[in-house]
């Protein structure tokens, strides 16, 4: 490539750059003065009790309140008159300047992972539908993502302990965030192994299995990772000492959130990347095809056991998954409401474990996003999209590069569901 070229591609990417701040500062501006929308009421209030200097914690905050220690500390920076007047375009600004730091956390991770194909991958984020509106309001996931992300940007330039340490910092604002910190662990562990495997032996007559049981070898992992198991074990002991005295993992409000097995998430994050990543599918259907042709009787076992599990722990049981004002409330109420609704809504689940089986991810420890997400959402009660964030983002950055058409087409689609979702929450007709 000529330098005339790298110029121009350059100068192209800084413009898009310029236009993208400017879009993103341009629906912050419209929306900074309006009045606090769903949750935002309950956030708002915590925050300019701490700003005021009383740091009794809310009845109806649920998570550790880090995130509103961070916005009020800027708050005090930045608040304009009075402190006794609270003006919620200041505090909003200062969580809009949170969100700007977590989009610059994901392009880092996103050009050690991805390289060529950040610029892409940060256009999907930015407009990934069910994140984008979260950028302007007083909601805690896009700072524990952000966070997050500034200690998977660590791990992933081998600076293991401090991206766990970071990374644990993201519980301090949403406690489920426990289950990512264990993900960077495992991830560093497991990518040592990808990279120099240890010695196997076969299990007598079980020849397909293969285990370690060379004693050097698990000192091989102590010895390389020994900070980071044992700092993953003091979050761990940590977080279940919190839990304990604590008597459950939400602060405030526990009786709406118990710790239990709930399948709703889990179905819930698979219609809906059956939804939103329609174009992928579409780029699948060969090789999804191809699985269905190669093996009929294991596709059918696993589509009855599919249509089985959502027929019997599809419910619709909390009480604020009744809310009509929000979106996924509605998809809940409606598939949930017969049989027949939940076996219609065990199809697109269907596709999109098909869909998922058939892409491949950039290396063999990216596939602990699945089992890690099913650990993640399990324990909620409450049917919540945004519980389903991290995966979501997670998947952005790992997935293999895709023909143009694919990308193109999901940031077409996205664009135009973010701009519908945004000015639907702008006019108060609904919440996601």
């Amino acid at each position: 490539m000529s330098d005339r070229s790298i110029l121009r591609a350059f100068g192209v990417r800084i413009i898009a750059v310029l236009l993208l701040i400017l879009l993103l500062f341009i629906c912050f501006r419209s929306i900074e003065n309006h009045e606090p929308i769903a949750d935002e009421r309950f956030h708002l209030d915590q925050i300019f009790q701490f700003s005021q200097g009383h740091f009794a914690i809310q009845p109806t905050v649920t998570q550790i309140p880090g995130y509103h220690a961070i916005v009020a500390a800027e708050f005090f920076l930045l608040q304009r008159g009075d402190m006794h007047e609270v003006f919620l375009d200041t505090i909003r600004l200062c969580s809009f300047i949170l969100s700007l730091a977590t989009i610059v956390a994901f392009f880092a991770c996103a050009l050690s992972i991805c390289g060529k194909d950040a610029w892409r991958r940060i256009l999907l984020f930015v407009f990934f539908p069910i994140l984008f509106p979260l950028f302007f309001l007083l909601y805690t996931d896009v700072a524990a993502l952000g966070i997050f992300l500034l200690g998977l940007f660590f791990v992933l330039r081998q600076r293991s302990t401090l991206g766990l340490l970071v990374g644990s910092l993201s519980i301090l604002v949403r406690q489920t965030s426990i289950v990512w910190v264990f993900f960077l662990a495992l991830s560093v562990i497991m990518n040592d192994l990808h990279e120099s495997p240890l010695p196997m032996k076969r299990i007598p007559g079980w020849g397909f299995v293969e285990i370690s049981c060379n004693r050097e070898g698990l000192k091989r992992i102590w010895s390389r990772h020994r900070s980071v198991i044992l700092m993953t074990t003091g979050i761990a002991v940590a977080f279940f000492l919190f839990m304990l005295v604590n008597g459950g993992i939400a602060v405030q409000d526990k009786h709406s959130h118990p710790v239990g097995v709930y399948m709703g998430n889990i179905w819930l994050t698979l219609f809906l990347f059956f939804l939103l990543f329609l174009p992928l599918h579409v780029a699948n259907a060969q090789a999804m095809g191809k699985v269905l042709l190669r093996h009929p009787l294991a596709s059918a076992l696993c589509a009855g056991a599919i249509a089985l599990l959502v027929v019997v722990t599809f419910n619709n049981f909390h009480p604020n998954n009744h809310v009509s004002f929000f979106l996924r409330n509605r998809i809940v109420t409606a598939f949930s409401a017969s049989i027949a609704m939940k076996l219609l809504f065990s199809l697109p689940i269907m596709l999109a474990v098909l869909s998922l089986a058939v892409t491949r991810l950039r290396s063999k420890p990216a596939y602990l996003l699945y089992p890690m997400t099913v650990l993640c959402l399990l324990p909620s009660w409450l049917i919540e999209e945004r519980y389903a964030l991290i995966p979501f983002v997670l998947f952005l950055l790992f997935i293999e590069r895709q023909k143009p058409w694919v990308e193109y087409s999901l940031l077409a689609f996205w664009i135009l569901l973010s701009a519908v979702f945004f000015w639907g929450i702008r006019a108060d007709m609904f919440f996601l």
